[in-house]
């Protein structure tokens, strides 16, 4: 009987290494996951929205100063309605714009929904490639 006791000993002890060795393994693993997962990639995206926002605001501002016109005609009519100066409305656009969305990434993480998860993603991600085209152009335009 005291050969089963020991053998129970040797047994427990070898589970309690096998579980330690998997909850690390776990561990490590439970961080790429998060990393790589769909709520880190929508606030990637909000932060590079806001990022790009800023930069179109700033090289905008640059390209006015230097004596460009906008082309924009939504801005020079909500400048126009809204009796602001020009970089108020930009301004204000910017801040609706980030605003917005943040709204959708709030939406898109707090879904359950697998169709309302693309369509937040794909949105947040066209969102991100239109402002660096802005952006972009913005600064192409005042290097020329």
């Amino acid at each position: 009987m005291g050969v089963k006791s020991d053998d129970s000993q040797i047994q427990r002890s070898v589970n309690v290494a096998r579980v330690d060795l998997k909850t690390s393994i776990v561990g490590k693993n439970l961080l790429f996951s998060r990393i790589s997962s769909y709520e880190f990639s929508l606030i990637a995206l909000f932060s590079c929205t806001v990022v790009l926002s800023l930069t179109d605001l700033l090289t905008t501002s640059m390209a006015l100063r230097d004596g460009m016109k906008e082309g924009n005609v939504m801005l020079l009519g909500i400048a126009s309605v809204m009796r602001l100066s020009f970089f108020q409305a930009i301004a204000t656009t910017k801040l609706g714009f980030i605003t917005g969305t943040a709204a959708l990434s709030f939406l898109g993480i707090k879904s359950n929904l697998q169709t309302t998860r693309k369509i937040v993603f794909g949105s947040m991600f066209a969102f991100v490639v239109l402002l660096l085209a802005v952006s972009l152009n913005n600064l192409i335009l005042i290097a020329v």
